[in-house]
Order: structure tokens, then sequence, then C-alpha cells
């Protein structure tokens, strides 16, 4: 089912601050804290070595939207090019990489709600999941609207950081620092800080799924490209000015260490980051459910979810009860100790999801209207793309991977019983209804 015009609202704005709002989450606290207690000062070549790794990621992304007719995303991506086992294979993969981010932004937010003096955080944070749902319900537009304006709180506070930060160049870190090597960091100290700092760095999947909802694909294709770069450029400020203005040991030691910085300037100015900080998980968690719920649409538009025949018809974006129900799994769930168990194994599958897209996207003969106009760049940045990602699926260790393959299996063995007992029809679509 195809998105009529009329549903088409979003423009490059809205692509910025969705891609924003994926890639800036909780994690630019926590893993800023975690790269520089691994390579010490050498984070900052870890920050730059991540963008520059995750570039041909991102232009990938954004080319690959040029031939998506609707919402869908990767899914939607492979399902035409490939195989629909593929891609229904690859939406599982998406899923279960979304229920780890999740939970894991539902964990931070009840985390800085209980450090800003806040009591029955599980409450508070439910209702702001609840309220982010009723927010969605509206429309993919109303969505879109308030991340531009949570995309703007978010984009402020780390400018806020680069500039308090600018302010105090003291490098105390360094003069109090006796041991020079140990806060240089080695070769493979950085490395390991660039895989770490990566998960903060990534979320095309995310920005992709909502595709049939855009003015144009170019509009979509470009604001992922300008949100990529921009967060790019305000991680890597926010992690040197960081350092130059905070003891390095210090901030190894806090899970927000943006709060350091902002007591450069006085209680108010640490009060602001603080509760700025809750703005960015809220803003990502709005991200997440607008991607997650058009996911679910598009799966259940082809007959592959078992939801009622109402929601698989719906002619809008998505049907309104979607996003509630989505936002009641995240809140009953996150109280079950088995479900927090199966999504903390969850971060790798959406590496082995990429993988999967950057393979189709590299043996694709059929060229189509997107970032790229010569097909050969096309799958030069793909096999780049490829690459990378199959880096740090290695570099990540057997223990890491391990429990991502298991979901992976996982995810095959129902798409065995789905087409062994339960298979409804799925739609092939021709190469004129692609390009149309």
């Amino acid at each position: 089912m195809q998105t009529s015009s009329r549903q088409r609202k979003l423009h490059t704005l809205d692509a910025v601050a969705l891609t924003v709002g994926s890639m800036v989450g909780a994690g630019i606290f926590s893993v800023l804290a975690l790269t520089v207690k691994t390579a010490g000062v050498s984070a900052i070549a870890a920050w730059v070595l991540v963008v520059v790794l995750s570039l041909p990621m991102a232009l990938t992304f954004s080319d690959l939207v040029g031939v998506l007719s609707q919402s869908g995303g990767p899914y939607v991506y492979i399902r035409d090019k490939s195989r629909p086992w593929l891609g229904l294979w690859t939406a599982w993969l998406f899923f279960v990489s979304a229920a780890g981010a999740a939970q894991a932004l539902f964990i931070a937010l009840t985390g800085m709600l209980r450090e800003l003096g806040v009591h029955h955080v599980f409450g508070w944070s439910s209702l702001i999941v609840l309220i982010l749902a009723g927010v969605t319900s509206v429309g993919i537009h109303m969505g879109a609207l308030v991340q531009r304006v949570l995309t703007i709180g978010t984009v402020g506070l780390l400018v806020l950081c680069i500039v308090i930060g600018c302010m105090h160049p003291t490098q105390v870190s360094l003069a109090r620092s006796s041991d020079w090597a140990i806060h240089l960091g080695l070769p493979r100290d950085v490395l390991q800080a660039t895989f770490f700092a990566f998960w903060t760095y990534s979320g095309w999947e995310a920005v992709a799924v909502p595709s049939g909802a855009y003015k144009s694909r170019r509009s979509l294709a470009f604001g992922m490209i300008i949100g990529s770069l921009l967060v790019g450029v305000l991680y890597i400020l926010v992690a040197c000015s960081a350092i130059a203005s905070v003891p390095v040991d210090q901030l190894s030691r806090y899970t927000n260490p943006l709060i350091l910085v902002g007591r450069l300037c006085g209680p108010v100015a640490s009060a602001v980051i603080g509760w700025g900080a809750l703005v960015v998980v809220v803003g990502s968690l709005l991200s997440w459910l607008i991607a997650t719920t058009t996911l679910v649409q598009a799966t259940t538009r082809d007959g592959l979810l078992p939801l009622p025949r109402s929601w698989r018809w719906y002619r809008g974006e998505y049907h309104p009860l979607v996003p509630w129900g989505i936002a009641l799994v995240l809140v009953l769930g996150s109280r079950l100790p088995i479900f927090s168990a199966a999504v903390a194994a969850s971060s790798l599958t959406a590496l082995i999801g990429y993988a999967v897209v950057f393979a189709v996207a590299l043996f694709d003969s059929e060229p189509w209207g997107g970032v790229f106009r010569n097909h050969g760049k096309r799958r030069v940045f793909a096999a780049l793309s490829l690459l990378t990602t199959v880096l740090f699926i290695v570099f990540s260790g057997w223990n890491n991977v391990w429990p991502a393959l298991v979901l992976a299996l996982c995810g095959a063995a129902l798409l065995w019983l789905r087409r062994k007992y339960w298979s409804p029809p799925v739609p092939s679509i021709t190469r004129t209804e692609r390009t149309s």
C-alpha cells in the first residue's frame, strides 16, 4: 500500500530532527565517560574515527530511500529487492534492536529522574512514555513537530556544554597527571573506544522507516546526511570541550560527565544540563516510538503480524492504537527481569541487520534515483559500509556476538514456523510499482 500525496507531510527539517533524535540519546553521556576511561585524552581521536568510519553507512542509508515507494525502511527495500523472507528477518533484527534501545532509554530516563531528586520515578517515566504515545497517535506530522522542538533542545544542550568547556580550557586533567601515557592511550585503546562510541552514532534505519511520509525522497536523504554530519560535529566538539575543561579521571567516574562541565559555571548551569539531558532522552524515545510504530504498521499491511484487519487496511501512515500498544509493552515489559535480560543482548542485532542491508545494496544490479547518480559509486560505498559493519561485529568479541546470533536464529525459527503453520500471502512488488 503506497502513501497518498496528502499524507506526505514531512520535509527535510523533519528528517534532520528524526536523525538527531535517533542518534543522540542517553549514550552520549554514559559512553563519553566510557571512552575517556578507555582511551584517556585519545578519546577525541576515537570520536573522530567513528564519524569517519560511519560516513559511508550514513550515505548508503540515505541513498536507499530513493528506491522506497512506501514506509518500512530496510524491510521494504530488502523485500522488494531480494526475498520477502529476508526482509522479514531483517525487520525482526531491527525489532529486537529497537526493544533493546527502548529498554536502555527507559532505564536512563528513570535513572536521570532519580538523580534529579524526583520520587516515584517509574510512575513518572511511564507517564512520559504514555504522553509520547499520545503525541504519536495523533499522526506522524504531530510526532515530527514535537520532535523538532525536542531536537532544538538537544542541540542547544550540546552547544551549551561546548561553550562552557571552551570558556574554561584549564587542561587540569593533563596538568595533574604524572603519567602522560595513561592519558594518551594506546592504539588498541583508541579502537576499543571507537567501538563504544559507535553505539551512539547509529540509528539510520529508524529515520528511513517512515520514508512514505515525506514530501520527496531527496528531502529524507539529504535530511539524513545533514543530521548525521551535525551529530558527528557536535559529538567531537563535546568530547574536546569536556576533556579540555574537566580532569580525565573525574570524567571517567560519572554516568553523566557533562554535569561536571556545567558545574564550571555554577549550580544553575549544572541543573540546566541535568534537566536538559532528560530532554535528550525524551527526544530519543519519541524518535524510537515513531520508527517502531511505522515498522509495525508496514509489516501488518503485508499480513505478517496477526493484528486486527482494521489495522492492516488503515489508510493513514499508521493506526492510532499502534503507538499505544508499543508504549504499554515497553512499560509493562520493563518490569519483567527476563525481558530486561533478553534485550540486553540485542545491541549487535542492529549490526547484523546493517550487514544484510549493505550486502543487498552491494549486489543490487538495478540502478535507482538516489543520492548517487553513479551506480558504481553506490556499490563502493555499500562495500565500505559492509566491511566496516563486519569489522565492528568481529571486534565486539564472541561473548557479545553469540547472544545476538541466538536472537537472530530465534527470528529464523519464527519465520519457519510462520511459513509452515501460518502463511498469509506476502505481496510481490513489480518493477513498475517500485518505480512509480
